[in-house]
Parts: C-alpha cells; sequence; structure tokens
C-alpha cells in the first residue's frame, strides 16, 4: 500500500488527510478511513451506515445517547422502527456504553420489547436447536441475509467459528446465546433448525423445474409444500447442472474485483478472451439452471459468436466484446448489492450479458456515418438508422436460428422470450452513439427524480449500464485505458485512410495529416463524454463506484499531463 502500519495510526492521530492514491489503496485492501478515523477519536457511537440508517427513521445520535443517560423509555412505535432499522435496545445499550458482551439482563430486556404477539414470541436458543440450525446453514449459507450474517459477526461468531464448533462437536455458552437472543437473531436461528434440509441434488432438480433459488428458500422456511404441477415437473425433467467443461483462467473472485481482469492481458494468454469470461460468469452464476439449453450448447453460441468478431481490428474485435461483458457484469453485480438489493433477477442477467457479447459482433471497423456516405448495403438494408446495430442483432440472432440454440428459452414461468429479445434489441440499440446524450440526460433525470433507486425503470438503466461499459475503458487503470485508447484511435485513423481512398474528406479526428494529438482527443473525450455519463451511475453505485472514479480521475491527469500540440515537422 505504501503505507505501514505507524505511518496510518500517525496520519490519523495528526489528522492528516490521505491522498486519492492512498485512498484507493486502502479502501482496496478493506480498509475505510472514516471508520479508522472514528474508532481512534471516540466520535460516534456508531459507524457511518448506521449513523444514516438512523437519520432514515429519524432519530440522531445525541438524541439516543441522552435518552438512555436519562432512562428515558424508548415508545413502542420507536422501538418498532427502530428493530426495521437493525437495532434493538441491547444493541443501542451496547453501543453507547461499550458493552460488547451483553449480559443476561441485556437479553432479557430486548425480550420483553418483543413487538409481535406474546404466543409468537421465539423461544429461547438452546444447544440443540443452534446445532440444527447451523447444519442447515452450513449446506447454505444463502439461508440467513446478509444483514443476519453480519450480525452474527457482530456477536463474535463468524462462521469460521461456527463451523469449528460444529466440526469439533463444541457447544456454545450462555453468554453467546444470550448475545445471540439479544441481537435479534433467535426467530432467524429457530427457523433454521425447525426445517427439514433439502438435499443439494434436489435443489438443482427443483431449481431446473424454474423454481428460482429465493422461492425454494422461502418454501423450505415456511414449510409450504410444492403444487402437483411443480412436482410432475421435478418427477419428469432430467436437466441437472453440467460440470465444468472449459479451463478457467480466471476466477469469480477476480472478476468481482474492479481492476482484478485485465482483458488485454487474457487475451495475450488465449485466443478466446470473451469465451473465458461470459462462461466464467455462466458456471459462477449457475446459469445453466435458468436456461434450457445444455452447457455445450451454450458453449457453440458463445464460440461462434467470438469467432464473428473480426480479430483484425485494431479495437472493435473479441477483445472489446470481452470487456464490456466484464465491465457489464461488475457494473450489475455493484448495483444488485447496493441500492438496486432485490430489484435484478438472474434473468436480467441473461439479458445484459447477452447484450453485452452480441453487440458488436461483426463490426467492420468503420462507423455508421461511413457506411451511410459509402451507400454500403447494410446501409441501405437498415435505412442508414442504427445500421450496425441492426446488423449486430440480426447477426446474433441468426447464429442462434442457423444452429438451432436458444440462448433465451428458460425454466421460469415468465417472462416470454419475446419480451427477452425486445429487450435485447434495445439494449444494442442504445449503445448507438447518436443516441448518447439522451440516454444521459434521461438517466440523469431519473436518478435526481428517484430518491427511491428502485423505482428507476430497468429497462433504461439495463441500457445505460451496456452503454457505460462498451465506453467504459477510462474507467480501468491508466495502462488499461491508455492501449484502448491508442487501439480506437488507430481504428479511426484507418477509417479516415479508407476514406481518403474512396475521395472522400474524412473528419479532422480521422484524418492521419491533421488529427490532434491521442491526448488532447483523449481528454476531450473523457471531460465531455466520459464525466457526464459516468455522473448518474456513480451516484447509483453509491461506494462502489470509488475504484472506477480513482481510475477516471487519474487518467484525466495523465492525459493532462502529457503534451496536446503536436510537434513541429520539418521545414
Amino acid at each position: 500500500m505504501g503505507l505501514d502500519e505507524a505511518s496510518i495510526q500517525q496520519r490519523l492521530e495528526d489528522r492528516e488527510p490521505f491522498t486519492a492514491d492512498e485512498l484507493f489503496s486502502l479502501e482496496s485492501a478493506g480498509f475505510d478511513p472514516e471508520e479508522l478515523h472514528r474508532r481512534l477519536h471516540g466520535e460516534s457511537c456508531f459507524s457511518p451506515s448506521e449513523l444514516q440508517t438512523l437519520a432514515l427513521i429519524g432519530m440522531s445520535e445525541e438524541d439516543i445517547v441522552r435518552r438512555l443517560l436519562a432512562g428515558e423509555e424508548f415508545s413502542d412505535e420507536e422501538l418498532k422502527w427502530l428493530q426495521k432499522g437493525g437495532f434493538t435496545l441491547a444493541k443501542l445499550i451496547r453501543r453507547v456504553f461499550g458493552t460488547s458482551n451483553p449480559t443476561k439482563e441485556d437479553g432479557d430486556l430486548s425480550r420483553s420489547f418483543w413487538l409481535g404477539p406474546e404466543d409468537e414470541m421465539p423461544e429461547r436458543l438452546t444447544n440443540q436447536n443452534m446445532a440444527m440450525a447451523l447444519q442447515r446453514l452450513m449446506s447454505d449459507i444463502g439461508l440467513l441475509s446478509d444483514e443476519e450474517h453480519y450480525m452474527l459477526e457482530s456477536c463474535g461468531l463468524s462462521m469460521e467459528e461456527m463451523q469449528r464448533r460444529l466440526a469439533l462437536g463444541d457447544g456454545f455458552t450462555e453468554e453467546e446465546l444470550e448475545r445471540l437472543e439479544s441481537a435479534g437473531l433467535s426467530a432467524s436461528l429457530q427457523r433454521l433448525a425447525s426445517t427439514e434440509t433439502i438435499s443439494d441434488s434436489e435443489r438443482q432438480v427443483l431449481e431446473s423445474c424454474g423454481l428460482p433459488v429465493e422461492e425454494i428458500h422461502r418454501r423450505i422456511m415456511t414449510g409450504e409444500d410444492f403444487t402437483e404441477d411443480e412436482v410432475n415437473r421435478k418427477n419428469s425433467t432430467e436437466m441437472k447442472p453440467e460440470p465444468l467443461q472449459f479451463d478457467p483462467l480466471i476466477t469469480k473472485n477476480q472478476m468481482d474485483v474492479w481492476d482484478g481482469v485485465d482483458v488485454l492481458d487474457l487475451d495475450k494468454k488465449c485466443s478466446e478472451p470473451l469465451f473465458q469470461v461470459f462462461m466464467t460468469i455462466w458456471y459462477s452464476q449457475k446459469m445453466s439452471l435458468l436456461v434450457k439449453a445444455k452447457t455445450e450448447k451454450v458453449q457453440e453460441y458463445v464460440r461462434a459468436v467470438e469467432a464473428g468478431y473480426h480479430r483484425q481490428n485494431p479495437y472493435h474485435n473479441n477483445s472489446h466484446a470481452a470487456e464490456v461483458t466484464l465491465m457489464t457484469y461488475q457494473i450489475w453485480t455493484y448495483l444488485s448489492a447496493g441500492s438496486f438489493k432485490g430489484y435484478f433477477e438472474q434473468v436480467d442477467l441473461l439479458v445484459v450479458l447477452l447484450a453485452a457479447a452480441i453487440h458488436d459482433i461483426g463490426h467492420p471497423a468503420t462507423n455508421n456515418d461511413f457506411l451511410v456516405k459509402t451507400k454500403a448495403e447494410l446501409a441501405l438494408r437498415y435505412h442508414d438508422t442504427a445500421v450496425l446495430e441492426n446488423f449486430h442483432l440480426a447477426t446474433a440472432f441468426q447464429l442462434m436460428r442457423s444452429r438451432s440454440i436458444s440462448m433465451l428459452d428458460h425454466n421460469l414461468p415468465s417472462p416470454p422470450v419475446t419480451s427477452l429479445r425486445r429487450r435485447i434489441v434495445e439494449i444494442v440499440l442504445a449503445t448507438d452513439m447518436a443516441v448518447h446524450k439522451k440516454q444521459v440526460d434521461d438517466m440523469a433525470r431519473s436518478v435526481e427524480r428517484h430518491t427511491n433507486r428502485q423505482e428507476i425503470d430497468k429497462r433504461m438503466l439495463e441500457q445505460y449500464i451496456v452503454h457505460t461499459a462498451d465506453v467504459g475503458h477510462p474507467f480501468r487503470p491508466v495502462p488499461q485505458h491508455q492501449e484502448w485508447a491508442r487501439r480506437v484511435n488507430e481504428e479511426f485513423l484507418q477509417q479516415g485512410d479508407r476514406e481518403k481512398e474512396l475521395g472522400f474528406t474524412p473528419i479532422e479526428m480521422f484524418d492521419r495529416e491533421k488529427a490532434p494529438p491521442l491526448p488532447k482527443n483523449q481528454l476531450g473525450f473523457l471531460q465531455f463524454v466520459i464525466q457526464p455519463l459516468w455522473k448518474p451511475m456513480e451516484a447509483l453505485l453509491d461506494t462502489k463506484s470509488r475504484p472506477a472514479s480513482l481510475f477516471l480521475q487519474r487518467n484525466i491527469k495523465v492525459w493532462q499531463d502529457e503534451p496536446t500540440e503536436n510537434p513541429p515537422s520539418d521545414g
């Protein structure tokens, strides 16, 4: 990181600010500088996210501290809102008085404020039902929400510690059980302890019958039976997830880190970067449980799509398709983990992934203006409107038909395939730079209007995700961005050369003899195209936007430091 423990401690004590690079390094290593400041100086009893939650429910830290110190009670309505925000009375007491290990009285106190009917008050946890709950939890971590996992960690019982206890048969102390009670976890763990376990093989079959994981979890939790139709589908289907059928060069963990995969480097290691990215996502997200097509047919289609890209193109080639697919996946998953949690479904990921993978298939390394100007066959076919975008879509769907591979047939009751196809068409058409300004303006208005992010139109958002990824190389580390910029600039100049050969006059940026230096071109592109595009997405991603935002600022600074005038020619 360039910072050792002593220097970080000294910087915090002196309240000296960190540079942008240092902040990025700290955040990449899992440290929140604000949280470090808070802990060192004792400036707050609550974390920044907890303070934000308190503000949303109309309370402040000062008010809570004052009332607890004075022994004032909270009304039933206030307790209800606090509980909705994840705060039990015991948790507030621990935060204010610094008691990390609540006493038995704390646990009893939190139970006395149970808001539900008295006969539905959760039973007290015992070692036996804790063990039963853990056995189910270890087989499927997703059975508890992220918030519940965080609460377990806050009680000092990490998943690793629980696994150790379960493996050794160790019990839990009375204090630990009380701690779990007072944190409001008793209901969650009791629910797991009282529900029968479903095997992995049964789960896979049910998912392949069109029952999403979330629905299966709900049925398991509530004990609700499956319908006769669902049972018949389960008994008749033979579809199961396919084993891994390729040698992955990247991992999900790498893809989940913003700069964890360098597609340019991946391209040097193999001839199929798009296939590597797409199939790694496919397996990690268990897409075979959603899509009816067999995995070998999916692989056949993805390889055919990649072969449809012209590798000799400087920029619009299969590496670009891989990069756009990767960034689309990253933005989609980052949004899904933030304010859009529960907003997207797996079928939505299928739509954006396919759209990103096919969005430039068959690109001729010239733009729409060139095709219209030269009266190319494609321009005549598509009436001079979104010529390339229409061509890419037609090529991709023709590939599906010619190979009898339906990538959109799925196991869910809805949405219909025609709806998914229409969404892919809209996404690819929205990659046309002719509609860029309208997209940015529309999204900026929508972000400003909807403080509840989940009210934003999904179709508009998924179009914006792929469009951002399509021009997103300025959000990558400096060496990657500069190489992508060099490639796209060379493709522009090659088009200019062709225009001259045909007797046309290319625009200045495409003319080798008149084009301004690359730094000047890129500065204009980043400042007047990319920054306005990124502003709404940055707001939607919130803290998840930091790595991309920092890379964008670094890239701007690097271009600013480069000479922006062509050197004088001899003579």
